[in-house]
Formats: C-alpha cells, sequence, structure tokens
C-alpha cells in the first residue's frame, strides 16, 4: 500500500504545482505582468515551502498505510498525525493572524513598532513562542481525540474534517485581508496576506489526502480480491 501512498502524495505535488500561477496571478495582477509570477520557481523559498507541505502530506499518510496493511498494532502510530495536524493547525492560526496584521496595519507596521518601542526581534520571538504554545494545545486536544476514538482508524477522519474546517476559515480571513492591502496600494504587506492564502489553501488541499488514500485501497482490493487479505506493499 505504500506506493498507493507515494501517489497521494505525487497527485498533492501536482496540485500545489498547477494552482501555484493562478494563485499568484488571481492575488496581485493586474499589478504584475503575467510573467513575473515564472519568477517563483526559480525561489528557494517556494521549494522549501513545497517540501514542507509535501512531508506534511506524507505524515498524515503514516496511519492509513498501516491500516490498510493491518500493522497498526498499537496506538502510538497515532502520535505523527497528531503532532503534524497541531502543528498544522497552529500555523493557521499563525497565518490567519499575519494576514489580519497585515490587512489591518499594512505598511505601517514598522512605525508601530517604533510607536510601541518593540524591537522586530522581540516580535519576531513572541511569534515563534505563541506557534509553539498553539502547537503544544492542539496537540493536547488532538490526542484526547485519539484516546477517545474507538478505532485507531476513526481518528484520521475527525484530524482532517478540524483541519478542513480550519483551512477553510483561515482562508475567509486572509482572502479580504489580502483585498484590503491591495486596496491600499501597500507595497509589503500584500505578500504577507498572500501567504495567508497560500497557506490556506495548502491545508485545504492537504486534508483531503487520506480520503483519496482510502479510496485507491478500496478500488486496489476491489479490483485484487484475492490478494486483498494479505498485506501488499
Amino acid at each position: 500500500m505504500k506506493r498507493w501512498a507515494w501517489l497521494v502524495v505525487g497527485l498533492y505535488f501536482a496540485m500545489l504545482a498547477a494552482l501555484t500561477l493562478p494563485l499568484i496571478w488571481a492575488g496581485f495582477c493586474p499589478k504584475m505582468e503575467m510573467a513575473e509570477g515564472f519568477k517563483v520557481f526559480a525561489s528557494a523559498g517556494y521549494w522549501i515551502w513545497l517540501a514542507v507541505m509535501l512531508v506534511g502530506q506524507l505524515l498524515l499518510l503514516v496511519v492509513p498505510v498501516l491500516v490498510a496493511e493491518k500493522r497498526l498494532k498499537s496506538r502510538r502510530p497515532l502520535l505523527v498525525p497528531v503532532i503534524t495536524a497541531a502543528l498544522l493547525f497552529a500555523l493557521l492560526f499563525v497565518a490567519a493572524g499575519l494576514a489580519l496584521w497585515c490587512g489591518i496595519w499594512g505598511d505601517k507596521e514598522p512605525e508601530l513598532l517604533k510607536t510601541l518601542s518593540l524591537p522586530l526581534g522581540l516580535v519576531l520571538f513572541d511569534i515563534l513562542g505563541l506557534t509553539v504554545a498553539l502547537w503544544l494545545a492542539w496537540g493536547l486536544v488532538f490526542w484526547r481525540f485519539a484516546k477517545a476514538a474507538d478505532t485507531p482508524e476513526a481518528l484520521l477522519p475527525r484530524l482532517t474534517r478540524w483541519l478542513l474546517t480550519g483551512s477553510i476559515l483561515e482562508f475567509l480571513v486572509a482572502v479580504p485581508c489580502h483585498i484590503a492591502t491591495r486596496h491600499r496600494d501597500d507595497c509589503c504587506a500584500p505578500a504577507g496576506s498572500f501567504l495567508g492564502l497560500a497557506f490556506g489553501v495548502s491545508v485545504m488541499l492537504m486534508s483531503f489526502g487520506p480520503g483519496v488514500f482510502f479510496l485507491f485501497v478500496a478500488r486496489w482490493r476491489r479490483l485484487h480480491p484475492a490478494t486483498a487479505k494479505g498485506a501488499p506493499q
């Protein structure tokens, strides 16, 4: 079943790559020339972001693979999707906060920090601390879900529903904030609100991964009923 997991990850990669330019053009045109959007593929940050998203999708598929291969003997492997989902949920909160900040303050952020006598390093440290705190908090919530689940495989649908709902809500925050920054003709703020859009879409698509994997597995078992009783690799 591992090959089906890699196929899901490959499809996720294809969707993110295919949506990259349309999302950039929708977010920045007509002020951005169509050809300028292709420059993102030469950016190391883009490929790092893409790699992180793919790793997240792969980690969410660990338990579905073990379930399909009937090798889930304990609840310990549930820590992997719990930790992954908690981190993604924490980052959704941070991305929504960044989009909201850009939507309200925009390019006035340096002036605001100066007025409040807050050094940029302290602000970044606070953001990191908030992210870690949210990660731990949601980790505890999702681990309670895991302990309350009747079966280990019942956890994944609940986690993915939360990720889907959270990504939609984050997207609904990021869209008006991005429109506000574009309307003000800010220079840097639209990039921050756009990150919220990109992350919301990425997690939204990622949440469908485990469901797609089980569809592949069900299809394989219908086509190979004689060998489905084993543990195909």
